[in-house]
């Protein structure tokens, strides 16, 4: 079984991801269809993601797109596939600038702590990042 998760960025996909992964056994495709440097190339995503049975893989809409590929034709090659939002836009905007601020991407999906006078000292950022990613929700 192939099993697609669709998400958006500082969502918790990752921990949905992981936990999948676990129970399932399955292999994991973290974001493949990121760039030219860091995802698959398209020949990898037709021979793997598209033909490879036991796997697990999360990426965004927006990203299938860039991409090259159709997100519908991407949905039709999985047998399950996993529409995952964060139910705060508040909170990933909150959690980009987390990101933003602290630029240690390997720390990124650690837990974190932000108390109320970080988030106040940070509106003006934040307030902003609800406005980029305003699009992502729609």
């Amino acid at each position: 079984m192939r099993v697609l998760i669709l998400t958006h960025p500082r969502s918790g996909g990752m921990s949905l991801l992981q936990y999948i992964k676990y129970e399932l056994g399955y292999e994991e495709y973290h974001e493949p269809f990121f760039g030219n440097d860091n995802g698959l190339t398209e020949e990898q995503i037709n021979r793997e993601l598209f033909l490879k049975d036991n796997i697990i893989v999360k990426d965004f809409p927006f990203r299938i797109v860039e991409k090259g590929f159709n997100v519908g034709d991407v949905i039709s090659k999985f047998d399950k596939v996993i529409i995952h939002n964060r139910g705060s836009h508040r909170d990933v905007a909150i959690s980009l600038t987390y990101g933003e601020l602290n630029e240690r991407a390997n720390e990124m999906h650690l837990p974190y702590k932000l108390d109320d006078e970080w988030i106040k000292d940070n509106e003006h950022i934040i307030e902003k990042r609800i406005i980029e990613t305003k699009e992502m929700y729609n």
